[in-house]
Protein backbone atom coordinates (compact mmCIF):
# COMPACT_ATOMS: atom_id res chain seq x y z
CA UNK A 1 0.00 0.00 0.00
CA UNK A 2 2.22 2.56 0.91
CA UNK A 3 4.71 1.61 -2.39
CA UNK A 4 1.81 2.54 -3.93
CA UNK A 5 1.14 6.24 -2.66
CA UNK A 6 4.32 6.84 -3.74
CA UNK A 7 3.44 5.75 -7.05
CA UNK A 8 0.06 6.99 -7.33
CA UNK A 9 -0.33 9.46 -4.23
CA UNK A 10 -2.82 9.52 -2.00
CA UNK A 11 -5.22 6.81 -2.43
CA UNK A 12 -9.06 8.13 -3.00
CA UNK A 13 -11.09 6.44 0.28
CA UNK A 14 -9.34 8.50 2.24
CA UNK A 15 -11.21 12.00 0.30
CA UNK A 16 -13.62 12.43 2.33
CA UNK A 17 -11.64 12.05 5.20
CA UNK A 18 -10.07 14.74 4.36
CA UNK A 19 -12.31 16.92 2.72
CA UNK A 20 -14.57 16.22 5.57
CA UNK A 21 -11.92 17.49 8.05
CA UNK A 22 -11.40 20.74 6.11
CA UNK A 23 -15.10 21.26 5.80
CA UNK A 24 -15.61 21.09 9.39
CA UNK A 25 -12.44 22.63 10.93
CA UNK A 26 -12.87 25.48 7.66
CA UNK A 27 -9.09 24.40 6.34
CA UNK A 28 -7.93 25.30 2.90
CA UNK A 29 -5.44 22.24 2.77
CA UNK A 30 -4.03 19.64 5.11
CA UNK A 31 -0.95 17.30 4.06
CA UNK A 32 -1.92 13.50 4.14
CA UNK A 33 0.79 11.23 5.14
CA UNK A 34 2.11 7.92 5.01
CA UNK A 35 4.51 6.29 7.18
CA UNK A 36 6.14 2.81 6.94
CA UNK A 37 8.95 1.89 9.51
CA UNK A 38 9.59 -1.25 7.02
CA UNK A 39 11.34 0.92 4.26
CA UNK A 40 15.01 0.66 5.44
CA UNK A 41 17.78 -0.74 3.65
CA UNK A 42 18.23 0.72 0.15
CA UNK A 43 15.09 3.61 0.61
CA UNK A 44 15.33 4.86 4.12
CA UNK A 45 13.89 8.70 2.26
CA UNK A 46 10.72 6.20 1.26
CA UNK A 47 9.66 5.52 5.07
CA UNK A 48 7.82 8.91 5.00
CA UNK A 49 5.08 10.13 1.86
CA UNK A 50 3.82 14.09 2.45
CA UNK A 51 1.21 15.32 0.43
CA UNK A 52 -0.42 18.49 0.47
CA UNK A 53 -4.40 18.19 -0.11
CA UNK A 54 -6.38 21.44 -1.40
CA UNK A 55 -9.46 21.71 0.00
CA UNK A 56 -12.53 21.30 -2.48
CA UNK A 57 -15.27 23.39 -2.54
CA UNK A 58 -17.37 21.71 -4.81
CA UNK A 59 -16.68 18.21 -3.03
CA UNK A 60 -17.52 20.00 0.19
CA UNK A 61 -20.80 21.37 -0.59
CA UNK A 62 -21.57 17.69 -2.07
CA UNK A 63 -20.81 16.54 1.47
CA UNK A 64 -22.33 19.05 3.73
CA UNK A 65 -25.77 18.35 1.44
CA UNK A 66 -25.57 14.45 2.10
CA UNK A 67 -24.46 15.23 6.06
CA UNK A 68 -27.65 17.43 6.33
CA UNK A 69 -29.68 15.38 4.61
CA UNK A 70 -29.00 12.10 6.72
CA UNK A 71 -28.88 14.18 9.83
CA UNK A 72 -32.69 15.16 8.75
CA UNK A 73 -33.58 11.26 8.10
CA UNK A 74 -32.43 10.32 11.66
CA UNK A 75 -34.54 13.07 13.09
CA UNK A 76 -37.33 11.64 11.44
CA UNK A 77 -36.52 8.06 13.02
CA UNK A 78 -35.80 8.92 16.38
CA UNK A 79 -37.90 12.36 17.11
CA UNK A 80 -40.57 10.35 17.57
CA UNK A 81 -39.26 8.11 20.06
CA UNK A 82 -37.60 11.27 22.21
CA UNK A 83 -41.04 12.04 23.32
CA UNK A 84 -41.66 8.21 24.77
CA UNK A 85 -40.74 6.99 28.40
CA UNK A 86 -38.41 4.41 28.78
CA UNK A 87 -41.41 1.58 28.75
CA UNK A 88 -43.43 3.56 25.49
CA UNK A 89 -45.16 5.71 27.57
CA UNK A 90 -45.52 9.10 27.26
CA UNK A 91 -43.81 11.56 28.70
CA UNK A 92 -45.36 14.68 30.05
CA UNK A 93 -43.46 17.99 29.59
CA UNK A 94 -44.15 19.82 33.04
Amino acid sequence: MHLNTWRNGMPDYHLSQLQGQMWVLDLKWLDFCSYDPRMQSGAPHLKLYCQRIARDEAYNAHLKSAVLKFLDDVEKEVGPYRKMGRKGESVRNE
